[in-house]
């Protein structure tokens, strides 16, 4: 089955006057926001300025080897820059205005740019968690904070660049950016949303009101399996699609399976995948602010752990007993297996309900009959 590096194969001859803006376009430009484009403006200052360094000139001006700044497949986004820099489709976007900022004071990682179709299409994409790890304590703060300074660049950053173009935008965002493009979009003034064609967030975490007043021009994609887009809330609609993985690595875009133009889409999310993000929501509503606040912390220390120290599996129960707060990471354990055991215990009496009906059904059949 294709994912999107085929999909660029198969229909990068195809121009946006021939095929129209699609998901799956969205999705590649959500995914090149993860490339480093900080030289193109220390390398070529004055064209880079002017708006004339498009993704073909960007692939040679790029030093290769460490382009990308993502978590999942950053091979794979220096792969997908050669694809589209080669492809009639993609190769004359232009790159303006990349913003990437660091701020271990705030806490705060927040990176985004913006691609020029033509004169009249531009789209804004923001990039998610990155390989600082502050992007991932960022990510668990998400449900434990009001408004965080990253949803405040995302915003100014949305009205700066509707104020500079004139035409109109598509908004995307992969991971924490399709957060980061839900909540710029909904927060934006009338003015603003009227230029918005449309909002792509491929498996976002999920944040109060986050397609509010944009819902008609919102679409939320997330695969199969998704834990990270069932995080801290449910989605209010959703399109899902099939991967090649399994479990959290379905969170990377190049595994979700691709036919013809469009994304394989299925029914519904996988049954696992719902009942988890159940449970974890289940478990946040009943804590307080300051439990809230504690997990944020031992969530991060794990994270810390893990990404430092590559701790073996027989080290783990070390590792929690070292963190701070740990007993709480155990309370959620405890939620989980108390909470699975009752949605299991649902689906035998729905079973059994059924199962009674199709034989009184029977029955009827046979008597009548």
């Amino acid at each position: 089955m294709s994912n999107v590096m085929d999909y660029i194969k198969e229909y990068g001859s195809c121009a946006f006057t021939q095929m129209p803006f699609s998901s799956v376009d969205a999705l590649v430009l959500a995914q090149l926001s993860y490339i480093k484009y900080s030289d193109l403006f220390y390398k070529e200052k004055e064209k880079y300025e002017k708006g004339e360094i498009n993704l073909r000139n960007a692939s040679h001006i790029l030093k290769p080897g460490q382009l990308s700044s993502g978590i999942m497949g950053h091979m794979e986004d220096e792969a997908l820059l050669l694809a589209t820099a080669n492809s009639q489709r993609f190769a004359n976007i232009c790159i303006l205005n990349y913003v990437n900022l660091i701020d271990r004071v705030n806490e705060t990682q927040f990176s985004a740019v913006t691609f020029v179709l033509d004169d009249r299409t531009a789209c804004v994409a923001f990039r998610g968690t990155d390989q600082h790890l502050l992007g991932w304590k960022e990510n668990i703060k998400l449900a434990f904070s009001e408004v965080m300074l990253s949803q405040k660049l995302a915003k100014k950053y949305l009205e700066i660049t509707a104020d500079s173009f004139a035409g109109k935008l598509y908004v995307v965002g992969h991971s924490k950016g399709g957060t980061l493009a839900a909540y710029a979009s909904s927060m934006a003034d009338e003015k603003i949303k009227n230029k918005i064609i449309g909002v792509y967030c491929f498996d976002p975490p999920q944040i109060p009101g986050m397609n509010e007043g944009i819902a008609d021009k919102m679409t939320n994609v997330v695969p199969r399996d998704s834990l990270v887009g069932l995080l801290f809330g449910t989605l209010d609609s959703y399109i899902v699609v099939d991967s090649n993985k399994r479990g959290i690595w379905q969170h990377d875009p190049y595994s979700w399976k691709i036919q013809g133009e469009g994304f394989v889409y299925l029914l519904r999310i996988g049954e696992k995948a719902w009942r988890k993000g159940q449970v974890f929501n289940r478990w946040v509503g009943k804590l307080s602010i300051e439990e809230k606040r504690k997990v944020a912390q031992s969530y991060y220390a794990i994270m810390e752990v893990a990404l430092k120290e590559k701790p073996k599996l027989r080290d783990w129960l070390r590792v929690f007993r070292r963190i701070n707060h740990y007993k709480l990471l155990c309370l959620y354990l405890i939620i989980w297996k108390k909470t699975c055991l009752e949605m299991k215990k649902r689906e035998r009496e729905k079973t059994r309900e059924i199962s009674n009906k199709l034989r009184y059904i029977l029955d009827n059949i046979g008597k009548n009959s």
